[in-house]
């Protein structure tokens, strides 16, 4: 929903404002099938075969199952007085949405897994019919065969909620100043300031029932085929695995079970008060800005100069979870964690409690952890746009630009391992002290206009990165601590600290074109139609830790539009080369060898549109996204150089299209 209204004050005033409503609303069911084929399997490209320790097994998760959505509105005024000469405009607006997920409160559980544990599982057919996986499943347990596709030789699993909301508002106010002299040589002044405060306040209610039935723990009483948790007549339309049927079990009867029998389902509370004290953050980031630009024409308007500069200051204030492992454990008079068996290797830490819920009450403390900073800089930029001839154009361009972190990854928060636990200790935080990076960039282009109908241009562009985002694990020090906000504790000097951070300069060169052709050469009843492609390649330079999952290295775009005069059609086509994403820990255990990353796979995506116009106020349209193939296919893969092709593929999700027809209208 959308209105707004114009008031002419004055021949010179014009006061104006808007008011804009959405909700959106999406239900998401998801049915995952994983097979685990354990330790000392065998195979090809063609197969997968399980040792015979029977150490295979396989997760039927339901999962994950939500409404999402959001409750929006924006309100936006603005305020404009024209002199000769000169114009002020002015601008303040305010929005404020509500995201939520929902699942229990909607009578399902988010995720319930059932298991089909100790099995010898087997799995064949790479390849067949573009799967990248197996599509035929087989298994035994003791020499006997056991039906992977039937649910009721699955066990119930422990049943979750994720329902979470987030609150965000956003306030704005501008103020510009033009002035324009006229003479020989035409300028325009220009200056302004500007106010943004977005306020990000978010907490998830993340719950795990702990299924024990008659007070059972054990397998066989959980055993799926005793309760009523299949939907028969889902199952018989449900998705199958390759063409073989399987009984899913229900969240909505799961969580039926769970009403007629609430005590067959405590809560974990402990768990319970680590996720809502995790989940719990609240940032509020101010950004405040003032410019000054000039404008200048010369040569008859041949050259046109703007050149300026923008000051900016940004403040975060952010507030996220306390994580200290060590207060849930006695401590000396210095705060040393103390040691109940000082001759064994490692820590005996002895427990304040035994109480889980206590301890997780002790171990995290609800935006326990708050961090202030504030940076500012300034932010030059220059541009030249020369006419070589009426249809033909050059344009150079240099510019200082900032790229902020996500907020995600800047409002306090960590992970710590215990103290008690073996192997490497590590804590995970968000770097609150990240800065952002600063690019110089430079453009240069060469546009054409109306020569034959066609459109065009080509360009190449750099940008020079400082303080470019990447990913660092070093030992922990007094200093580090301090730095990231953790515990000032001596036991926290044998950790490990891996966080983000600023890893220096990067590189990004790019070359860009793009041409639209109206079809002129068509009789006359066909004139309206025009062909367009667009093209950017980018070449990265940076370290190993450098963060470039934000950059796709190539990206196309084209297609062919038909205009008259009350109809409009088009069909258009976007493609995103492979891009290189997260680097994997090395792991000879998993098989994961070193320099193997994360990649976003290629991306074909064809869509269609049209409109007709009945009148001046009121149009039919119609839209249908990714007519192509399976529909929207995201492709994740995985590999080292040097890894088999077969071996690359992680992930395919296909999606499939959307399609939108509506009706609008203009009063």
């Amino acid at each position: 929903m959308q209105f707004g209204a114009d008031w002419k004050v004055s021949p010179k005033d014009t006061l104006s404002s808007s008011f804009q409503y959405r909700y959106v609303s999406n239900n998401i069911m998801r049915l995952s099938f994983i097979a685990t084929y354990g330790a000392g399997a065998t195979g090809d490209r063609t197969f997968t075969q399980g040792a015979p320790t029977a150490v295979g097994n396989i997760t039927q998760g339901t999962g994950t199952n939500q409404e999402t959505g959001a409750d929006t509105y924006h309100t936006v005024v603005k305020y404009s007085h024209k002199e000769d000469g000169w114009r002020l405009d002015g601008s303040a607006s305010f929005s404020r949405s509500v995201s939520f997920l929902d699942d229990i409160d909607n009578g399902h559980f988010n995720t319930g897994s059932t298991t089909l544990t100790g099995i010898v599982l087997r799995g064949e057919g790479f390849g067949e019919t573009d799967a990248q996986i197996p599509v035929r499943y087989s298994a035994t347990r003791a020499g006997a065969p056991v039906d992977v596709y039937s649910g009721a030789n699955y066990v119930l699993g422990n049943p979750t909620s994720a329902q979470n909301k987030v609150f965000s508002n956003k306030r704005t106010g501008r103020l510009d100043f033009t002035r324009d002299f006229r003479g020989n040589v035409p300028v325009s002044l220009k200056t302004g300031v500007f106010v943004d405060q977005a306020t990000r306040d978010s907490h998830s209610y993340t719950t795990t029932w702990i299924f024990t039935p008659n007070g059972s723990t054990a397998a066989a009483a959980r055993q799926a085929s005793l309760f009523p948790v299949f939907d028969t007549e889902f199952n018989a339309e449900a998705p199958t695995i390759f063409g073989k049927k399987m009984d899913w079990v229900s969240l909505v009867k799961f969580n039926q079970l769970r009403l007629d029998h609430p005590t067959w389902f405590p809560r974990d509370e402990a768990l319970y008060v680590q996720n809502y004290a995790t989940n719990s953050r609240r940032l509020v980031e101010t950004i405040s800005a003032g410019y000054l630009r000039g404008d200048v024409r010369l040569f008859n308007n041949r050259l046109w100069l703007v050149g300026g500069a923008r000051f900016e200051k940004t403040k975060d204030d952010g507030q996220g979870v306390l994580n200290d492992p060590s207060a849930q454990y006695q401590k000396d008079a210095a705060g040393n964690v103390i040691d109940s068996n000082p001759a064994l290797a490692g820590l005996q830490p002895i427990l304040l409690t035994t109480d889980p819920v206590a301890r997780a009450r002790l171990r995290y403390t609800e935006r326990g952890n708050r961090a202030i900073r504030d940076y500012d800089g300034i932010y030059p930029s220059l541009s030249a746009t020369y006419n070589l001839t009426d249809n033909l154009l050059i344009r150079a361009a240099a510019a200082r630009t900032i790229g902020r972190p996500n907020l995600n990854l800047i409002i306090p928060g960590s992970s710590i391992s215990d103290p008690a636990a073996t192997g490497t200790q590590t804590i995970t935080v968000n770097n609150t002290g990240l800065k952002p990076w600063t690019a110089d960039n430079y453009d240069l282009s060469l546009e054409s206009y109306q020569i034959k109908g066609g459109f065009g241009s080509v360009g190449v562009f750099q940008k020079n990165i400082k303080d470019f985002f990447g990913s660092v694990t070093q030992r922990a020090t007094p200093e580090l601590l301090a730095q990231y906000g953790l515990p000032d504790d001596p036991l926290y000097l044998n950790y490990d600290i891996s966080t983000m951070y600023n890893s220096g300069d990067a590189r990004i060169t790019g070359y860009e074109f793009a041409y639209t052709q109206a079809l002129l050469f068509l009789p006359h009843w066909a004139r309206g139609f025009q062909v367009f492609l667009n093209a950017t390649k980018l070449q990265l330079h940076g370290g190993d830790i450098s963060d470039f999952s934000g950059f796709t290295p190539s990206n196309y775009a084209g297609g062919l539009s038909f205009v008259r005069p009350r109809f409009s059609a088009k069909v258009n086509f976007t493609y995103q080369g492979e891009t290189r994403q997260t680097l994997v820990g090395a792991s000879v255990a998993n098989g994961i060898p070193a320099d193997t990353y994360n990649y976003q796979g290629e991306r074909l995506r064809v869509s269609i549109s049209g409109q007709y116009s009945f009148s001046k106020q009121f149009a039919l349209y119609g839209t249908m996204s990714d007519i192509n193939g399976p529909g929207f296919n995201i492709v994740n893969r995985q590999y080292a150089p040097g890894t088999p092709e077969y071996q690359k593929a992680r992930r395919r999700q296909e999606l499939g299209s959307i399609i939108q027809i509506g009706v609008k209208g203009q009063f």
